[in-house]
């Protein structure tokens, strides 16, 4: 590749790639090459779109909620492991696509035993390991633009150059951050991604895409995080359009529910006092309601509820 600022990515041939991604075509074609020598085919169009789709979906991934296995400095290998919570059964689907993807460039990945609840995470986990590839070493340092001893918790990462990407790969790069560190919030009935330190690459993005965003913080100790509307994450699709995740089922049942701006039938009235008398918290309320009758209650609502019960 005739591409300036190069290092050797040693696989079992050297590829000659950039040293940083300054640009869509740069990545394509970087990344298409590995695809090709991995796979021992020359696909079509339609699978290299497909193919740099899901590639964008794993940068997000690896920005958002993926660990980034650090391995030798020399070879500059790094491997990608994540867990997601038992909680939701749907996660296991979600894990294996995100496996499938890692598995499409030629590398290892597999499903490991499920970890245990511990103190950070208070609910078992299914767990995906891969083994170490440079691949991910040169995602990490060129695509990413992060030093080797940086990491995504703390460091911004240095990609402007995902803003010159065509609008689908732009869409799919957020779904992975969605699907990692995505919300659906139904204080305000908005999608949040809570992507600190790069809460202003997620808000540029959004906004190449003409969609409004803002970011918040609720107090000191908390992640900033973007919030865009519910109707805006449903036209772009902000969830993987693969897999009915949690996430995406509940995005489209706020986006479908019934509400009620002035008066409750009775009905409602006394499910909500049902609900509220037994100590459920205010998520916990809105998520039975929307499960049980399609219907959407405001916080702010269910608060005064609460008060004037008491």
């Amino acid at each position: 590749m005739s591409l300036t600022g190069v290092f050797r990515l040693r696989l079992a041939h050297d590829f000659q790639v950039p040293a940083k991604v300054h640009s869509h075509e740069e990545f394509a074609e970087t990344i298409l090459s590995l695809w090709r020598f991995a796979s021992e085919k020359m696909p079509s169009l339609d699978e290299e779109f497909a193919f740099l789709c899901s590639m964008y979906y794993l940068l997000g991934w690896m920005v958002g909620d993926a660990g980034k296995g650090m391995g030798s400095r020399r070879r500059h290998t790094v491997r990608i492991r994540y867990e997601l919570s038992k909680k939701h059964p749907e996660n296991l689907e979600l894990g294996n696509y995100v496996k499938q993807v890692i598995q499409n460039l030629g590398v290892w990945c597999e499903r490991m035993a499920d970890r245990p609840a511990r103190r950070h995470k208070p609910l078992e986990s299914y767990y995906w390991d891969s083994h170490y590839s440079p691949i991910f070493g040169w995602m990490f340092t060129a695509c990413l633009g992060l030093e080797w001893d940086e990491r995504t918790s703390y460091d911004p990462v240095v990609m402007d150059w995902v803003l010159t990407a065509p609008e689908d790969m732009r869409i799919w790069f957020l779904r992975g951050l969605a699907d990692s560190d995505g919300d659906v919030d139904f204080r305000d009935r908005s999608v949040s991604i809570t992507s600190q330190p790069n809460t202003d690459l997620v808000s540029r993005l959004l906004g190449s895409l003409g969609i409004h965003n803002s970011i918040s913080c609720e107090n000191k100790r908390d992640m900033a995080r973007v919030s865009l509307s519910i109707s805006d994450a449903v036209r772009i699709g902000i969830f993987n359009p693969s897999i009915m995740t949690h996430r995406r089922k509940l995005l489209e049942r706020l986006a479908n529910a019934r509400t009620f701006p002035r008066h409750w039938p009775l009905w409602l009235e006394a499910r909500v006092e049902t609900l509220l008398s037994q100590n459920l918290g205010l998520r916990e309320v809105c998520e039975t309601l929307l499960e049980e009758r399609n219907v959407y209650v405001r916080y702010n609502t269910l608060k005064r509820k609460r008060r004037r019960m008491l």
